[in-house]
């Protein structure tokens, strides 16, 4: 009964066919041997059901491509149908049809079922589609199925390694050719590294009989080998302008400004941690070759001196050698052994307690060894001195050093119980730590303030110790320590650092961070690491910041293409966000996938090629602060504070303009004076001078967005009887305190022209965009727009502004706007002049 028209499944067949590199179901592969393995591998039936006729394809559980199969098709008739023809259709991945068979039924109202036997064994290795379609009435368009699914062999993979190993040769003979001065030269000379990378991964793929490695790698040579013929023949990677030279060497980096600098040039650093398994050398070299230039050696503090000295030694010899940068970081955790041994209590806190007194000593002691060690070394840059440490103080000596400062602070006892709410009879009584009723005195706010601050005085010291002796020994070496993500995570003041002083007081800023790509509103767990770079660059802004253990995790991720999405937007989004390196671990699944591990390249190389335009975004003055208080992070555990703030980033990074947090030392050194906009989200407590100095910025009219209630209570949880008011350049934050209403605050600032007019994308109503984030700098005379959707699905976008047009300086390809952005694809935007983009960055 055919209706004359193209059938549907033709029209379909090759978004089935664009599947058929997603996950499959391997089947029948079990009978042969090696080197005859053959198998059917089968991604999800897609069914389109019209009116009236319900229509599915089940495979069976076991397919073998050399014995016949019988797929069941299964019909569920509203009414009666009678000659009903239904075809069971293969085609290939050029729409070729290579099976056919049809059948003419009558269907019954109700369940029909059809079978159709075939075997695959006439079909070569490659990709296909099964189809079925049923032509059942005049009156409504065919119902079908499609089924894509590849026939696969050993054999074809063996042949596939050998065509991509000649095919690489010939086109490595030609790039040899070329003149190393050819502005495309890194990137392909990175492409051809990895190409023979994952050739080789390929063949260990084939020896171990990884089926489904081996068919991702395979693919993946194939498309490279088209994408480097394309930019060999036709000069495919010719780059934008400005191309910023690579520098000669890495050895000696200096900071300045914020960032880090070879020559007076700025830089950034990106490679992978060294693997302790692996010879040092080989790690090294392979990263040059990638064209990365940065590493990252853990130093167990387990280790004598004398092995810290010798593995330290190695290590900066190697990476002299392939022309590496070096981050050397001290782990307190891996005291297996004779650490263990000699003091078991290390855990008993959960966490190696780096305030236990003699594990410290020994700590320091290595920690002079390892200063000693790279002292003079000039591809250094950096020497951590603890991952994410914590400590809790405890013991006798202790408590009464606590009770001494509370005796000098509240000399009067009843007046001490009073504030405390508590019902001391003597000093003496003061405890620290251990569980207590909720309504006690040591879970009251007063006491937590105190107890905290005086526990993270001790940190404080602590941590100066261990940096002077560092300095001792080796005083032209950046000193950091490693902060984890967790700034805003409830309880953190418990056990760590206090932030704002330990950035003070390191040479250079090192963090850890994950990048986790998600099914939510975001398609990467936004603004988790984005947040805590904010933080961090709002701490020191003349201090570069370092992503020791920068992650991006691709546990999940099924297709090439999203894969190769998320790794070139997370590298992007952290150098925005204010990182100046980032290093993968040595176990990052970036690197078990060719694709994003040359995304994670190719965005390093575009990156310092674009250095002094990423530079000024990071250098960008901040326009809008969001007050981050240490007062309230403590007060119930930061409760609703940190929450609240970090919502308050959220929504307002969408608004386009650069944004810090700050800080009560920081409000007290005059930071208000440089912001436009001030956020106050959902805050318990500040100092009485930070308190006075944000009511003064409201009565000399700065613009506020704040939550509706008030900031009740000093430091110490003691209630103040003043507020701060509310004026006409107030806006109030309504409804449930999440990041869609700072955003709405943002656009009211914007409307009331308090924040200056620039290129930023909108709705087609005017709006801003949650989800899309933009940042606009002016450098060297041209104007930039840097834009990324993070949404999971396209968002059309306009932009506000004079011009609409530009080009993106990453890929090379002509912008307009209004556009459909795409999913976690960042671009750079040299905006087109007109005649007023001149003075747009003004207004």
């Amino acid at each position: 009964m055919s209706n004359g028209m193209t059938p549907p499944y033709a029209r379909r067949t090759a978004l089935a066919l664009a599947c058929v590199l997603c996950v499959f179901v391997m089947a029948g592969n079990a009978a042969y041997s090696d080197g005859d393995f053959e198998a059917l591998w089968f991604g999800t039936p897609m069914c389109d059901t019209p009116q009236r006729l319900g229509i599915s394809l089940t495979r069976p559980d076991s397919v073998s491509p050399r014995e016949t199969a019988s797929y069941l098709v299964e019909l569920d008739a509203a009414i009666p149908y009678q000659a009903t023809r239904v075809a069971f259709i293969i085609k290939d991945s050029t729409d070729e049809i290579v099976y056919k068979t049809i059948l003419d039924a009558n269907l019954r109202r109700g369940r029909n079922q059809l079978t159709f036997p075939w075997h695959a064994s006439a079909l070569t290795a490659g990709a296909y589609v099964m189809a079925v379609e049923v032509d059942y009435a005049n009156d409504f368009p065919p119902a079908y199925c499609l089924l894509p699914f590849q026939k696969v062999s050993a054999n074809h993979w063996e042949n596939t390694l050998a065509d991509a190993t000649r095919a690489l040769d010939v086109l490595e003979n030609r790039f040899a050719e070329l003149p190393p001065e050819q502005a495309n030269a890194h990137y392909l000379n990175s492409q051809f590294n990895i190409a023979q990378n994952t050739l080789r991964n390929a063949r260990r793929a084939l020896a171990g009989q990884e089926w489904q490695r081996l068919e991702q790698l395979t693919t993946y040579l194939e498309t490279l080998e088209e994408r480097l013929h394309a930019a060999l023949v036709f000069g495919g990677g010719v780059l934008e302008a400005p191309a910023y030279p690579k520098p000669e060497s890495y050895q000696h980096i200096s900071i300045r400004d914020g960032g880090l600098q070879v020559d007076d040039r700025p830089v950034y650093l990106f490679g992978i941690a060294l693997d302790a398994d692996k010879t040092l050398d080989s790690q090294m070299q392979q990263m040059a070759d990638y064209g990365l230039n940065f590493t990252v050696a853990t130093i167990p503090v387990g280790h004598s001196p004398e092995t810290i000295a010798a593995t330290i030694a190695r290590t900066l010899d190697d990476a002299k050698a392939s022309n590496i940068a070096v981050a050397l970081e001290l782990n307190q955790d891996a005291i297996a052994g004779p650490i263990m041994d000699e003091w078991p209590e290390l855990l008993h806190t959960g966490f190696v307690n780096m305030a236990h007194t003699e594990f410290n000593t020994l700590y320091t002691e290595r920690l002079a060894a390892m200063a000693s060690a790279i002292s003079g070394r000039g591809n250094v840059v950096a020497a951590s001195m603890a991952h994410a440490p914590q400590f809790k103080y405890d013991g006798e000596s202790v408590r009464q050093r606590f009770i001494e400062q509370v005796m000098e602070r509240y000399p009067d006892r009843i007046d001490l119980n009073r504030l405390w709410r508590a019902h001391l009879a003597d000093y003496d009584e003061i405890t620290i730590w251990g569980k207590h009723e909720d309504h006690r005195y040591q879970n009251r706010r007063a006491y937590q303030f105190e107890w905290q601050s005086f526990h993270r005085e001790l940190i404080a010291h602590t941590l100066a110790n261990m940096q002077q002796e560092m300095i001792a020994h080796a005083p032209d070496v950046p000193v950091t320590l490693t902060m984890p993500n967790t700034a805003f995570d409830p309880g953190e003041t418990r056990y760590s650092a206090n932030r704002d002083s330990t950035a003070r007081m390191m040479a250079l800023q090192a963090c850890v961070g994950k990048t986790v790509p998600t099914d939510s509103l975001y398609a990467i767990n936004y603004p988790e690491t984005h947040a805590h770079y904010a933080l961090m660059r709002s701490y020191a802004p003349a201090k570069p910041i370092l992503n020791l253990s920068g992650d991006i995790d691709l546990e999940g991720v099924d297709t090439p293409a999203r894969r190769y999405a998320v790794t070139r937007s997370a590298v992007w989004e952290a150098v925005i966000s204010g990182a100046n390196g980032i290093a993968l671990p040595a176990n990052s699944t970036v690197l078990d996938h060719p694709e994003s591990l040359e995304a994670f390249v190719f965005a390093a190389l575009d990156i310092n090629r674009l250095a002094p335009i990423v530079t000024a975004f990071q250098q960008a003055p901040p326009e809008i602060g969001i007050l981050f208080s240490e007062a309230s992070k403590i007060m119930d555990d930061g409760v609703p504070h940190l929450e609240s703030a970090r919502y308050a980033f959220e929504g307002a990074s969408f608004a386009g303009h650069p944004i810090h947090f700050l800080t009560e030392s920081k409000i007290q050194g005059g930071a208000l004076s440089r912001i436009r906009v001030l956020i106050l989200p959902e805050t318990l407590a500040v100092s009485d001078e930070t308190f006075s100095l944000l009511a003064q910025f409201v009565e000399d009219g700065g613009m506020v967005a704040r939550v509706g209630t008030p900031i009740p209570y000093n430091e110490r949880g003691h209630s103040r009887g003043d507020v701060i008011r509310s004026t006409s350049n107030t806006v109030l934050v309504r409804g449930m305190n999440l990041p869609t209403e700072y955003l709405h605050a943002m656009d009211a600032a914007m409307e009331r022209g308090v924040l200056p007019d620039i290129m930023r994308p909108v709705n087609a109503f005017g709006y801003p965009i949650e989800g899309v984030r933009s940042r606009y700098v002016e450098y060297d005379g041209e104007h930039y727009l840097y834009i990324v959707n993070l949404r999971t699905s396209p968002v059309l976008c306009h932009v506000t502004g004079a011009s609409s047009t530009g080009r993106d300086l990453i890929q090379g390809r002509d912008i307009a706007f209004p556009r459909v952005l795409s999913p976690l694809d960042p671009m750079l935007i040299r905006i087109d002049r007109h005649e007023h983009t001149a003075t747009l960055a003004m207004h």
